[in-house]
């Protein structure tokens, strides 16, 4: 038996592109966090997103920070500096909403 096989896991990407533009985000994500994916990773694919809603991005970060409690890793592919800036204020924003893990 080899002491170095790798773990298998399931990856599940979905493409944001036309979740985001048909405005139906905060919706995937309530589907996400019940469905769950436990223990899988998950990629969320932003090429080609320009733009996304202030509380659809918060949304997002909540299910993301739920997936991650379950054991899944979460992944957020291509996103523009733009996206990159409205995350990360979203994050600092709902930071004192959570407790630490």
């Amino acid at each position: 038996m080899d002491k170095h096989q790798k773990k298998e896991s399931a990856v599940v990407f979905f493409n944001m592109k036309e979740m985001a533009a048909s405005g139906t985000l905060k919706d995937f994500c309530k589907t996400l966090e019940v469905f769950g994916y436990r223990g899988t990773e998950i990629v969320l694919d932003f090429r080609g997103v320009s733009e996304v809603q202030s509380d659809d991005a918060e949304s997002l970060m909540s299910a993301c920070r739920k997936l991650k409690g379950q054991g899944n890793t979460v992944q957020m592919k291509d996103l523009s500096i733009a996206l990159r800036n409205l995350f990360l204020l979203t994050a600092v924003h709902s930071a004192d909403e959570y407790p630490r893990l």
